[in-house]
């Protein structure tokens, strides 16, 4: 009897576990309804500023504006579609029908079954089994209680199963654009952002404030803030700032005695005439251009100065200089070896380059730098060649010439704007066949 009651519950606890529904769930988009343009505002965006440079005068006009965005959207049907199956529904439901009608049928003819004990069996204590009238009615509850909820989760599953269609109607915003708008005027109190001590503040008038080159130098700055609101400079902006700054350094600084000026100050005046010269007008022309000149000189003296340095036993003859100094690199238009130089430009040698080749060169003299440092064009890029000043060979070599020499490369050299192979001339002579 306790066996058929726990085969009940077992049996109901099986088809309530079998008995969930699978939602398989698909989403489909319709064809486009509408398309339509939405704006949204955002009030105050922001603080823009627009700058004239006339040096040695700076205006800035600070300008409020709104954020205004517009919104290309596409209007669309949207449908769900929901399929609810449940592969437990068919058989909970012939199980239920099943044992629901065995169970039913127990309980109705139960009074066709013997109530008398059953004297084939007898357990431990002496007793009769349980009468088969007894059985029939448990069986019949058994069945019952296992086929009516089996008939129930399988008849709701069934009818559960099956497709749901829903629809509704979405937006998508394809494409957005930001700009500024309802631009106006800005009045108010300006400060000037920098890395010194904060000057004191300036206001606008017409939403406009001029500044000038004595104001940059005495306190430099690189930003404003206008309305107590940080004001957003484009990358442009920053660099006028910038060159503003250079001229003031440059232009305004009080004068200095008139003397000769280190190395390190005219690379400093040059950078800063460069940055200036940015502006309309390149105020810093003359400067920088007096500054590079001065540093070619110096780049020029100290060259020749290397050119007249004691070296190797000098050459009575161009013959000589090849004989001592076998050339490893012809230097001429056309000759693969010049691709065994580094690029022009460059001004250090690349790892396990080796200086200080002896090179034969032809080509045609195209500038004389100093009186001992001349310009050689041999096809791809040009030559710097060191002359020295008391060499036998000492000709005035003309621009335009055609020369051909035996020297000793020693690497790469700037001198002003020039940065080329720099050769040593050990022996030059007009080239063969040129007047």
């Amino acid at each position: 009897m306790k066996r058929a009651l726990g085969v009940g519950f077992a049996t109901v606890l099986l088809s309530s576990a079998c008995g969930s529904l699978h939602h398989e769930v698909r989403t489909e988009r319709g064809e486009t309804l509408r398309r339509f343009e939405r704006k949204n505002v955002t009030p105050n965006a922001g603080v823009a500023a627009v700058l004239e440079v006339s040096y040695p005068e700076l205006r800035v006009h600070f300008n409020g504006y709104d954020g205004c965005r517009t919104e290309s959207v596409e209007e669309y049907p949207e449908t769900t579609v929901d399929d609810a199956t449940s592969p437990a529904a068919g058989p909970a439901l012939a199980t239920g029908i099943v044992t629901t009608l065995i169970g039913g049928v127990l309980l109705a003819s139960r009074g066709a079954f013997s109530n008398a004990p059953n004297r084939r069996v007898i357990d431990e204590t002496g007793r009769y089994g349980y009468p088969a009238r007894t059985g029939a009615t448990v069986w019949g509850v058994v069945g019952l209680g296992v086929g009516v909820p089996g008939l129930i989760t399988g008849g709701v599953q069934f009818l559960q199963q099956g497709s749901r269609t829903t629809q509704r109607t979405k937006e998508e915003v394809v494409r957005t654009q930001d700009s500024a708008c309802h631009v106006v005027p800005l009045e108010g109190e300006v400060l000037l952002v920098g890395t010194g001590r904060e000057p004191p503040p300036l206001h606008t008038a017409g939403g406009m404030v001029k500044l000038t080159a004595a104001q940059m130098l005495a306190t430099p700055f690189s930003g404003f803030i206008a309305a107590g609101r940080n004001v957003l400079l484009s990358a442009e902006q920053e660099s006028e700032l910038s060159s503003f700054e250079a001229c003031a350094r440059l232009l305004e600084a009080p004068a200095k005695p008139t003397a000769p000026l280190p190395r390190g100050a005219l690379k400093e005046r040059r950078t800063l005439a460069a940055a200036c010269n940015r502006l309309p007008g390149a105020p810093a022309k003359a400067l920088g251009d007096e500054a590079e000149r001065l540093l070619q000189k110096e780049d020029g003296a100290a060259l020749a100065a290397e050119a007249d340095a004691p070296g190797a036993v000098p050459a009575t003859s161009f013959e000589d200089a090849l004989t001592q100094n076998p050339p490893r690199l012809v230097l001429e238009p056309g000759s693969p070896d010049l691709a065994k130089l580094p690029p022009p430009g460059a001004l250090s040698l690349d790892p396990g380059t080796e200086a200080d080749v002896p090179v034969l060169v032809r080509g045609v003299l195209m500038q004389r730098v100093e009186a001992n440092i001349v310009v050689v064009d041999v096809g791809e890029q040009p030559l710097l060649m060191m002359l020295p000043s008391e060499a036998g060979f000492a000709v005035d070599f003309s621009v335009g010439s055609r020369v051909e020499a035996v020297g000793v490369w020693r690497g790469n050299q700037k001198l002003g704007g020039l940065t080329a192979p720099l050769v040593r001339t050990l022996w030059m002579r007009r080239a063969p066949g040129s007047s």
